[in-house]
């Protein structure tokens, strides 16, 4: 177990380190994307696995599986960068959660455009993520774990390249805004 934390796993304080110094080494920058196909233990894989199977099938069938994939390995990436900013010293993560989370953030894009074509309220969209970060923060009170910061980046990430996935996906953002 600890050998897979001293190799794979993305530690912040590495990426800190390596912005500092300005040398970028491969071996220290695959660790933001391997990680997410090394899990801590058995049940984090089950997990994973049973998250991405419903949420990969769902997301492939809107938009491809080209898409879907690419969703899942960007949102992994984003997660810990994100995670790297927001905790610089957090402990090292492993496992699939943040790029999962970024599968999440695919669907509640997918199902937030559906909600707005049928004029349903669209903030119904957001109410798995709304869950899901509620029962990891409840965790987290009682212990020191912050990974559920590279979950929520992941998530943050998967929406906003849905966006750009998604036909007329982000002209549809843009007017909302306006």
């Amino acid at each position: 177990r600890q050998y897979w934390a001293n190799s794979v796993a993305f530690s912040p304080g590495i990426l800190w380190q390596m912005g500092e110094r300005r040398d970028f080494p491969i071996g220290h920058l695959r660790r933001t994307l391997v990680y997410i196909f090394v899990h801590p233990n058995f049940t984090s894989a089950i997990f994973g696995g049973i998250m991405l199977l419903a949420m990969g099938k769902i997301v492939g069938e809107a938009l491809g599986s080209f898409r879907a994939l690419m969703i899942y390995v960007l949102s992994g990436i984003g997660g810990a960068v994100i995670y790297a900013v927001a905790v610089p010293t957090g402990a090292p993560i492993l496992g699939s959660f943040p790029a999962v989370y970024g599968m999440i953030g695919g669907f509640t894009f997918i199902l937030w455009l559906s909600l707005g074509a049928q004029g349903a309220p669209q903030a119904r969209a957001f109410s798995m993520i709304a869950i899901l970060m509620g029962v990891q923060l409840l965790f987290s009170v009682f212990g020191t774990d912050m990974s559920w910061v590279a979950d929520l980046g992941g998530f943050a990430t998967g929406f906003s390249i849905t966006a750009l996935f998604v036909p007329g996906g982000w002209s549809r953002i843009i007017q909302r805004l306006r």
